[in-house]
C-alpha cells in the first residue's frame, strides 16, 4: 500500500519538474499551448500530491511496524514540493509579465 504512495510521489516529481521545465521554454518560446501544459503539469503534480498523502493515511493503520516508514517518500514530497513552488512562481511571474504585455498593447491603440 505504501508503495502506492511512493509511485504517486513519483508522479508528483515528475510532473511537477516537467512544469519547470516548460515554463522556461515558455520563457523563450511564447505559445500560449506551452504555458497552458505546464499549468496543467503542475495541477496535476499536485492533485498527485495530494492522492499519495490520501493513500497513505488512509492504509497507515495497515501496515506493520517494519514498513511504517515513510522512508524515501518524504524525500520525493520535499522535492516536489520545492518544484511545485518553483514551477507556481514561474506561472505568477509569466501571468504578470503576459497582463502587463496586454495592458500595453491596449494602451497603443
Amino acid at each position: 500500500i505504501l508503495f502506492v504512495s511512493k509511485v504517486f510521489a513519483t508522479f508528483t516529481v515528475f510532473l511537477t519538474f516537467v512544469a519547470v521545465v516548460l515554463h522556461i521554454v515558455y520563457f523563450f518560446m511564447r505559445h500560449a499551448a506551452v504555458r497552458t501544459a505546464a499549468v496543467f503539469m503542475n495541477g496535476a503534480g499536485g492533485l498527485f500530491g495530494l492522492l499519495a498523502v490520501f493513500v497513505f493515511v488512509g492504509f497507515y493503520h495497515k501496515v506493520d511496524d517494519d514498513s511504517a516508514s515513510v522512508g524515501v517518500a518524504f524525500y520525493l514530497f520535499l522535492i516536489g514540493s520545492i518544484v511545485c513552488f518553483v514551477a507556481g512562481a514561474f506561472t505568477a511571474w509569466a501571468a504578470v509579465r503576459k497582463v502587463k504585455s496586454r495592458i500595453s498593447d491596449f494602451g497603443e491603440c
